[in-house]
């Protein structure tokens, strides 16, 4: 593993023995999302980020700036 790593310029795994064994394997960083998935994402995460414990559809359309209920049930 740690041959193979070097061969592709990847970081080396770290092996752990403790009570268990563990291996930590490393995976080259991509940028590889499709725009649909990226900005599926940022709504979500303004989702998120809008909800406040309990809010109403009314309250949650206000925080997220939406403005035709229509819409927000459907989708």
């Amino acid at each position: 593993m740690v041959r193979i790593a070097h061969e592709n310029n990847l970081q080396v795994p770290v092996f752990i023995l403790d009570e268990d064994f563990k291996i930590i394997i490393y995976r080259p960083c991509t940028d590889q999302a499709s725009m649909n998935y990226r900005s599926t994402s940022v709504e979500v995460r303004n989702l998120i980020n809008a909800l406040n414990d309990e809010m109403s559809r009314k309250e949650i359309q206000q925080v997220m700036d939406l403005k035709q209920a229509g819409n927000f049930r459907e989708n």
